[in-house]
């Protein structure tokens, strides 16, 4: 059996949108190359127009980062990160767990 995955990572500065019209995250959507689920992940607090423009969309799921883990990555066949979620991830991983 041979599976065959079409993922993709995006890296932005930051995932402002100029309003909390849906039609915004449609049109950027339509611009991705097989975006069919996109997951957005930015570092901090979502922004309140992100989370108003994102939340008729099914396709789309927004989250920070502290809240990124592997089932939702594999739930989505595009990634959409700010430097700033990806800086907390990096930090996260390279931090020695005290047990």
């Amino acid at each position: 059996m041979v599976c065959f995955l079409s993922a993709q990572l995006l890296v932005f500065e930051d995932l402002t949108v100029p309003s909390h019209k849906t039609k915004n995250i449609v049109n950027y959507v339509s611009l991705m190359e097989n975006a069919k689920k996109v997951l957005l992940v930015d570092g901090g607090i979502i922004d309140n127009q992100l989370k108003l423009a994102t939340r008729n969309l099914h396709y789309v799921n927004v989250l920070p980062s502290i809240g990124l883990n592997v089932y939702s990555i594999l739930q989505h066949d595009t990634l959409v990160m700010t430097r700033d979620a990806v800086d907390k991830i990096v930090t996260r991983m390279h931090t020695p767990i005290n047990r």
